[in-house]
């Protein structure tokens, strides 16, 4: 426990109520750095394959329409504009 910790649950608990606190503390930090250091195979693996194989398609394939709209939109862009030649750095510029 950080030295500030301490200090101020001895000052905010006495007797006790200080040992309790220091054991909440203790047990909340121990819980988080507990969850903190699993990845997320190990931590739940049942989510873990449902982010993997349900999800993350999902969210691929609508980054990827997302991506042809975006170069889509730019090309169009370029296109309309009748008077420059239409090149691979105008989708660039776009």
């Amino acid at each position: 426990m950080p030295g500030w910790v301490e200090d101020l649950l001895k000052e905010m608990f006495y007797g006790p109520f200080y040992q309790l606190a220091k054991v909440v503390w203790d047990w909340c930090i121990g819980l988080s750095t507990g969850v903190i250091s699993q990845d997320p195979q190990h931590f739940s693996p049942a989510t873990w394959k449902f982010v993997t194989e349900t999800l993350y398609p999902w969210a691929m394939g609508i980054g990827l329409s997302m991506m042809n709209v975006f170069f889509i939109c730019v090309f169009l862009k370029a296109a309309s504009n009748l008077k420059e030649n239409i090149t691979l750095e105008l989708c660039v510029e776009g």
